[in-house]
């Protein structure tokens, strides 16, 4: 299918772009205040008469208010040209911009206009025009000042627009600054899905062709995106109405209640009524978001979500581990309450040293700083206190949490916790049991005390924990975690017949940026790289002369120049890597009519080789038949 087909299936019909050049009449705030005192300074005489005529009333000595007078500046505007010499400096900056603005904004009206897309245009009163648009390209900045306050508008007109729809539109977001470091930010400001949003450079909108691209892939997967924005309005408003009915059920409790609760209850618990009611509501709460028809409904529209390739990956942004957290862990805010138990511990807390450094061979820790421990004894124990001698612990190790560094599986382990700046993932040895008494866990947590909370785990966790720790039957099962993604960098380079590896520059970078997705259970991986980089890298390879190339690297170099080739490098990224990775293996795109997956039979076409580092490079002859050569570099914040 050609774009235009593609874009006229995904039911992308209308369009609306956005920018303050078109704005009719600038606004007080793009002028600058040195232009305003000459214009002052020079209202006398025949300028003053002039001034009069065009606004009545014009005082020169009222100048604080006039500037920032939208109706005076109006009238200044629509009378430049009898006053050309006084506004000429005044307006100068404003006119260049739009002036500029203008030609960017042609090119993306013929770019719509070719695709079959209407459009209509508007400048920062945009909410009422964007009301039923199927696709909104918006300027960053809506103000010639580029200032915060024009960005605002921008983030809060958009917010506006996607809160006030089911469906929300497309964005493509443009500016004249790249938008590499700030798309990310504004994108989770109006809360938009990157599978429905995009963002160009306006001096790259020129070239026609990445405009064009960006259309054409929010179109390709515009069907999926309104079903993932369904699921999220969906879940927002069931979550919300849960909360209500929740709240009916809290309502009925009431002081008589919780003095019954107390003393029939708690008071042999020992267990405070706040931390318990926060308990039960937490359950209330879960059971009522589970009953939740719009909820469930919105779930079940995800299950339609098609398996053709994904999205391009936006890099930026992307870290399934804080997922991963807020699943396995409590919130430290309800930790930190307390519940009235005996004990400074409850089960599932995890103990670590307070200190990175050198740790008291003296302490539980026994020198070591990456030495944790795991609090099995049952709750209730640890609330009463009254025949619990000493606590039952459960030893493990920190480990590093790196791409270089293999992931554990569910079993013995936990799989994220943080320790400063770093994550690390837990191994527990289950040979290694320890107990801790009451005044020895007192004193080791006190403020001036060896050993902190780091976590606590949630109930299924820290019960599945123990559970295998106790080996007991039919151990609690846990929910299958995201899948675990680091950030990459890749070089790349090709081997040239004079026996050097020349490496490719794209755009101003020397490698290309990306996402390693690792899936444990497969011991596999996928490399997507950044789609902010297409359109460099492209432009890198399609400069490559063929006879500079090895000959027996040519064909690979080839087969990447082709257009078809070099869209599948950002779409299906190098499928089924080994993992860990070995030093090289191929490096192989998936057939474009193929969709991503793990079927055998898919046709791969062979493109290169992928090396892990540059010491796993072969020698210079054995490079000369390799193709491509990608380098993974590092592991990138």
């Amino acid at each position: 299918m050609t774009d235009k087909e593609i874009i006229a299936a995904a039911g992308i019909k209308s369009a609306l772009i956005v920018d303050d050049g078109y704005d009719l009449v600038p606004r007080a705030s793009e002028l600058a205040d040195v232009d305003w005192d000459i214009f002052f300074d020079d209202a006398i005489g025949d300028a003053l008469e002039r001034l009069e005529a065009v606004f009545p009333g014009f005082d020169p000595d009222e100048r604080a208010d006039l500037r920032g007078d939208d109706a005076f500046i109006q009238a200044l505007w629509e009378h430049r040209g009898v006053l050309d010499d006084l506004v000429r400096d005044l307006f100068a900056d404003y006119v260049a911009k739009s002036l500029r603005d203008i030609k960017a904004l042609g090119e993306i009206e013929e770019i719509l206009t070719d695709l079959g897309i209407a459009f209509t245009k508007a400048g920062r009163d945009f909410v009422k025009a964007a009301e039923q648009v199927d696709l909104i390209i918006i300027d960053l900045f809506l103000g010639a000042a580029q200032s915060d306050e024009d960005r605002q508008t921008t983030v809060a007109g958009l917010k506006k627009v996607i809160d006030g729809r089911d469906a929300p539109p497309a964005v493509v977001l443009m500016s004249q600054i790249s938008l590499t470091e700030e798309a990310p930010g504004l994108r989770d400001e109006v809360e938009l899905h990157a599978s429905g949003f995009r963002s160009i450079q306006k001096k790259v909108i020129k070239k026609g062709a990445r405009m064009r691209r960006i259309i054409a892939t929010l179109a390709t997967h515009r069907e999926d995106s309104l079903l993932l924005a369904e699921f999220t309005n969906k879940w927002k408003t069931g979550a919300s109405d849960a909360v209500e009915r929740a709240g009916r059920e809290l309502r009925r409790i009431d002081i008589d209640d919780l003095h019954h609760i107390k003393s029939l209850l708690l008071s042999a618990e020992g267990l405070l009524p706040s931390s318990y009611m926060v308990s039960v509501l937490d359950r209330v709460l879960q059971y009522e978001i589970e009953a939740d028809k719009e909820i469930l409904s919105g779930a079940e529209a995800l299950d339609k979500i098609s398996d053709k390739p994904a999205p391009l990956t936006i890099a930026k942004g992307k870290d399934s581990f804080r997922l991963i957290e807020r699943t396995v862990f409590a919130n430290p805010e309800r930790r930190k309450r307390d519940n009235g138990s005996v004990w400074p511990l409850t089960f599932g807390d995890i103990l670590m040293s307070r200190l990175q450094g050198s740790v008291s061979k003296a302490s539980i820790f026994k020198g070591d700083p990456n030495r944790v421990f795991f609090v099995a004894s049952p709750e209730c124990d640890l609330l009463r206190g009254k025949n619990l001698h000493a606590a039952l612990l459960i030893g493990g190790t920190l480990e590093p949490l790196a791409m270089t560094e293999p992931l554990f599986g569910e079993d013995k382990t936990t799989p994220i916790i943080t320790r400063g700046k770093k994550r690390y993932q837990i191994r527990w040895d289950f040979g290694f049991p320890a107990t801790i008494t009451l005044q020895r866990a007192k004193n080791h947590l006190a403020s001036d005390g060896s050993a902190k909370i780091a976590e606590t785990l949630r109930d299924v966790s820290a019960l599945n924990l123990r559970q295998q720790y106790l080996d007991h039957i039919g151990r609690v099962g846990m929910m299958a975690l995201p899948p675990r993604t680091f950030n990459i960098t890749v070089q790349c380079a090709y081997p040239t017949k004079n026996g050097d590896l020349v490496v490719i520059k794209i755009g101003s970078k020397s490698d290309l940026t990306g996402v390693m997705h690792i899936d444990q259970r497969t011991k596999t991986a996928r490399i997507a790289f950044d789609q902010t980089q297409e359109d460099d890298f492209a432009d890198a390879i399609l400069g490559i002369d063929l006879g500079d190339v090895a000959t027996n690297s040519r064909s690979e170099i080839e087969a990447l120049q082709q257009q078809t080739q070099l869209q599948q490098l950002f779409r299906t990224g190098f499928q089924n890597l080994k993992y860990p990775l070995k030093p090289s293996q191929v490096a192989q795109l998936i057939a474009p009519s193929r969709s991503v997956g793990n079927d055998a039979s898919q046709k791969n076409k062979p493109i290169g080789k992928l090396f892990d580092g540059e010491s796993s490079h072969p020698s210079a002859s054995v490079l000369q038949n390799s193709g491509f050569a990608f380098t993974l570099l590092s592991e990138h914040d």
